[in-house]
This record gives C-alpha cells, sequence and structure tokens, in this order.
C-alpha cells in the first residue's frame, strides 16, 4: 500500500493544485490557515443566486467582456 504522501503526490501531479493552493493559503496545523480553509470551503459552496448569475454573464461582476449566451 503506498504512503500518504505518495497518494497526495500523485493526486496532485494527476489533478493540479489544491484550491487552498490556488487561493495562496499555506496549510499548517495553526488556527488561522484552517479557518481560512473554512471560509474559503463554504464560499466555494455557496449558491450564487440568479442574478449574480446573470450580472457575471454579462461580465458587470468581473469587469470583463460579456461571456457569449449559449440561448443566442
Amino acid at each position: 500500500m503506498p504512503s500518504r504522501q505518495t497518494t497526495v503526490k500523485q493526486l496532485l501531479d494527476r489533478f493540479g493544485a489544491t484550491y487552498a493552493h490556488e487561493a495562496g493559503i499555506t496549510l499548517r496545523d495553526k488556527p488561522a490557515p484552517l479557518y481560512q480553509l473554512l471560509i474559503l470551503a463554504t464560499l466555494l459552496s455557496a449558491r450564487i443566486r440568479r442574478r449574480h448569475r446573470r450580472l457575471h454573464r454579462t461580465g458587470a461582476l468581473l469587469n470583463r467582456p460579456p461571456h457569449p449566451s449559449p440561448h443566442a
């Protein structure tokens, strides 16, 4: 059976970085980074209301050009 470190390395090699890494959170067994990861997980799992989807699609939230509509 492979070690945990081997398994983690294989997963990261295959699927890329973790959300924590992409968000700039250095994981340690300390309260601050664990709380940051908790907040990140909460934000990433939150439902996006219809209005926000419409604003995102038009580029208003990100100050980007509008996305093409799939229904056009």
